[in-house]
This record gives structure tokens, C-alpha cells and sequence, in this order.
């Protein structure tokens, strides 16, 4: 008698364990993603925001919980961001706005995130010409740096941040160091003997 309620027992657990494995793992991030491409749809309908409409309107995205997928809508709708502010005629201030909406969730300890943090700063600083601009991206060039030193996005982006700055002590520092691991790249090399 005791074993047959023991298995019903661990059949019951192992039901409800499948249960919660499919929303947490299936379900839920299914949903996120939904509401990220829906999101996308309605803001390329060519409807105007003002910015209370857009923050409502993606976090509600960002705030949707799942355990799995707020890596990649982040790390999406950046990219989403940077074509849409990169564009030529794009003004600084929405450029500003939407830089300092996603900023807030960008992942710390994310390589890709870090990259995309200090690539959306130099694109203000472009814009504005502002130091507080330039520090801000090489800060976040610099946290990708302390996670991977060796990794050629986070190199070239601080070489390129440093050489468009004028920092010849910084691009050759870099770019040295571009060429321990790269020795054959001759834009490099021209760049920091030039």
C-alpha cells in the first residue's frame, strides 16, 4: 500500500516538475519574445511616442518575466537602437533619450552589453562632442575589457574610440596590443606608426 502511494507520489511530483519546466523553460519566454515582436510591429507602424508611451510600451517588454530571453531582447533591441540613432539626420536629444532608456538594462557583467553601452556613447559623443559622453563609452569599453582582454571587439572598439579621440598614447597602448594577437593587421599598424 505504502509503495503504491509512494510512486503516485513521485508521479505527481514529476508531473508538476514537467509543469513548471515547460512554463518556466517553453511557455514564458515564448511570451516574452511575442511581446518584444508585437512591441517591434507597433513601433514601425510610424505611430509618434511621446516618452511616457514609449517606456510604457517596451517595458513592457523588459519588465515581462521569464527566466530565459532578457539577455536577447536586450541585446535585440539595442542593435534595434543603434540603426535606428546612427542614422544621418537623427536627432541627439531622442538619440539621448533612448541611450539612457536602455542603458538601465544593460547586463554588467555581459561582454556583448558593455560593447553596445560604450558604442551608444560614442555615437553621443559624435553628436554632442561632449567629454562626459567620451568617458561614459570608454568606461564601458574598459568594463568589457576587465571580462575579456583578449576579445577583438572590446580591442578594436578602444582603439577606434581612442584614435577618433586623438589619445595617440592610448591607441598605440591598444593597438600594441592589437598586434601581440594580430600581428598581420596592417590598418593597425599604419594606424599607430602613422
Amino acid at each position: 500500500m505504502y509503495k503504491i502511494l509512494l510512486k503516485q507520489f513521485i508521479i505527481i511530483i514529476f508531473i508538476i516538475l514537467t509543469i513548471i519546466g515547460i512554463v518556466l523553460g517553453a511557455i514564458l519566454p515564448w511570451g516574452k519574445a511575442q511581446a518584444y515582436i508585437n512591441t517591434l510591429t507597433d513601433m514601425q507602424s510610424g505611430r509618434t511616442y511621446t516618452a511616457e508611451q514609449f517606456e510604457n510600451q517596451v517595458g513592457g517588454v523588459f519588465n515581462f518575466y521569464s527566466p530565459i530571453g532578457q539577455e536577447e531582447v536586450v541585446k535585440f533591441f539595442s542593435s534595434d537602437i543603434l540603426g535606428v540613432i546612427t542614422q544621418s539626420g537623427f536627432q541627439e536629444p531622442t538619440a539621448r533619450f533612448l541611450v539612457n532608456y536602455i542603458d538601465k538594462y544593460l547586463f554588467n557583467n555581459n561582454v556583448r552589453h558593455l560593447i553596445m553601452g560604450g558604442v551608444f556613447n560614442e555615437t553621443l559623443w559624435r553628436f554632442s562632442g561632449s567629454e562626459e559622453d567620451y568617458k561614459k563609452s570608454e568606461e564601458y569599453f574598459k568594463k568589457a575589457y576587465t571580462i575579456g582582454p583578449n576579445l577583438p571587439p572590446v580591442l578594436y572598439n578602444l582603439f577606434d574610440l581612442y584614435r577618433l579621440k586623438g589619445d595617440k598614447e592610448n591607441t598605440e597602448k591598444i593597438g600594441e596590443e592589437i598586434l601581440n594577437y594580430w600581428p598581420d593587421d596592417s590598418n593597425v599598424r599604419k594606424a599607430i606608426e602613422g
